[in-house]
């Protein structure tokens, strides 16, 4: 059985970024949303820029973090539209 969906909005990424540049501690902006501290911090982490050539660039920036969001969410999708790409993935996770 699946988990009810939990995904961040957009409004709430918007959320995020504007509590972020304002140098507000995730606990607090966890606690603004209604989410759980680890939940801000994995969504900071795995949605965090980096620029090399333009180092000023580097934050976290809703409309980015939207789209890589989504990116993996249609990776995701890709298992479960195709169940022998699913069977054959399974295969190689048990050889390991």
């Amino acid at each position: 059985m699946r988990r009810p969906s939990t995904n961040l909005t957009p409004d709430e990424r918007r959320v995020i970024a504007n509590l972020l540049q304002a140098k507000v501690p995730k606990t607090r902006v966890a606690s603004t949303l209604g989410r759980n501290r680890s939940t801000i911090t994995r969504e900071v982490k795995r949605n965090w820029w980096l620029d090399k050539d333009v180092p000023q660039a580097d934050g976290y920036w809703r409309m980015s973090a939207q789209s890589q969001a989504a990116r993996r969410r249609s990776r995701r999708r890709k298992f479960e539209r195709l169940p022998e790409l699913r069977a054959e993935r399974r295969r190689e996770w048990k050889a390991r």
